[in-house]
């Protein structure tokens, strides 16, 4: 009954939503309150329903509003604790070191160097690690964790297509400063779809396009294994069109070490495709040049050396603490240690160096922990676990995180309140499934057959 009543609710919304994107007028305000009040409502009956919307759509949406659409997933799930008997959050063997991460992100926002623009970076990095607990605590059957990673290759799916769209269609991105024409002038576009900047596309594709591996190692149905290749493939192609060098060396690397836990004939096909694409897309001028613009004739590449160096700099004075929270505590410090006067970088552009400006050496630790935490514990699944749907998709995950390990080495990945939602929320499914296989005995197929 509760379930029909949410589904209501949530469909009623959806009509005063596309009522008041038809006709907007004077009563577009109070309209959008109405809907916002029905989702809600909705979400505390069936907190399932505000996680499946909000993976489906924290990546369509802007940087504020995936701010507010996780609070209202995260909320929906706390409600519970108070109407729900027995309700109490799932224990994980990530507890300990998030705990220590909570207190440390809390510590780097007191004593940073501007505490004012640390605090915004506070909420939402606080907002991201509920989104992680919430996910934990409301995906707790294998139907359910079918139904979000459903939603989250839909998100992928549509994300990939826009993207693709802005490239053929040379639409230009809201940032500038992504085409190089002077060292690759037949660079023209590249694709950056609902993130705005092709890197940020690239991060989100490397966290949810393994997943779409994952269902289709699971799925016996030869219809929907092709259908989630064909998500796979489409990611990809907007993942080559995004031109990030960093983002095609971490896919590289997530379906090598996809393969490798779950099924090793994937690298055999993932040697063949490679040795296509290099017969091939060297013969794409574009991509050619790209390619070898890798080796330092590239301005980005130039840009990144130099940051790199001042990002080391700031370092040998602020490692045990950091300077603060977020990028406006760096670009406060940044100053102090330019080598180059002619530009002013936002981050590092690279993820571990950024960690130890932001919260000293004690924050790459504890991500480093919470790293080698996943690993072990998909390993652990892998060996022991009988049902294949969370094995594949804890798989999927661990292998999403070291590609997104080596992204990092070029990029800075918990830069954007999305990206850092979408990190969150993908170790917090694989935690999910790690959880579901934990709980069941036996050997059974998905619901996806």
């Amino acid at each position: 009954m509760n379930r029909k009543i949410a589904l209501i609710l949530v469909l009623a919304a959806a009509v005063l939503g596309v009522f008041l994107a038809l006709f907007p007028g004077r009563y577009l305000l109070a309209g959008a309150g109405v809907a916002a009040l029905l989702l809600g409502v909705a979400a505390a009956i069936r907190p399932q329903l505000a996680m499946f919307g909000a993976v489906l759509a924290i990546p369509l949406v802007t940087n504020e509003l995936a701010l507010a659409i996780a609070l209202l997933s995260v909320g929906a799930w706390g409600l519970t604790l108070f109407y729900q008997k027995d309700a109490r959050p799932a224990v994980t063997d990530l507890d300990l070191p998030i705990a220590l991460l909570v207190i440390l992100l809390l510590v780097s926002t007191v004593i940073s160097v501007n505490p004012a623009s640390s605090l915004p970076e506070l909420v939402t990095h606080f907002l991201a690690i509920g989104l992680f607990v919430a996910m934990v605590n409301v995906v707790k059957d294998r139907t359910a964790l079918y139904r979000v990673v459903l939603a989250i290759l839909a998100a992928t799916t549509l994300v990939s297509l826009a993207g693709i769209y802005h490239y053929v269609t040379k639409a230009p991105p809201p940032e500038s400063g992504w085409v190089d024409l002077s060292q690759n002038p037949y660079l023209q576009a590249r694709a950056y779809s609902t993130f705005g900047n092709p890197n940020l596309l690239a991060m989100y594709l490397l966290f949810t396009a393994p997943l779409a591996l994952a269902l289709a190692m699971a799925c016996r149905s030869y219809f929907k294994k092709a259908m989630f290749g064909s998500i796979l493939v489409t990611a990809g192609l907007c993942m080559l069109l995004t031109f990030s060098r960093g983002g095609w060396a971490g896919l590289f690397v997530a379906i090598a070490g996809f393969g490798l836990l779950i099924d090793r004939r994937l690298c055999v096909v993932l040697v063949l495709v490679t040795v296509f694409a290099v017969m091939v897309l060297p013969k794409v001028d574009v991509v050619e040049r790209r390619l070898a613009s890798a080796g330092g004739g590239d301005t980005s590449v130039q840009y990144r050396l130099t940051v790199w160096n001042e990002a080391l700099l700031m370092i040998r004075d602020y490692w045990p603490i950091g300077v603060g929270l977020g990028h406006r505590a760096y670009m406060q410090v940044y100053p102090a240690y330019m080598l180059d006067r002619h530009k002013r970088p936002y981050h590092s552009h690279n993820q571990y160096l950024q960690l130890v400006i932001e919260s000293g050496i004690l924050g790459l630790l504890l991500y480093g922990w919470i790293a080698l935490r996943v690993f072990r514990r998909t390993l652990d699944l892998i060996k022991h676990g009988q049902d294949r749907l969370p094995v594949a998709v804890s798989a999927a995950v661990t292998a999403a995180l070291l590609g997104i390990l080596v992204m990092g080495l070029t990029d800075n990945i918990l830069y954007r309140p999305k990206l850092i939602l979408t990190f969150w929320m993908v170790l917090g499914l694989g935690q999910a499934a790690s959880l579901i296989s934990s709980r069941r005995t036996g050997v059974e197929w998905p619901r996806c057959n």
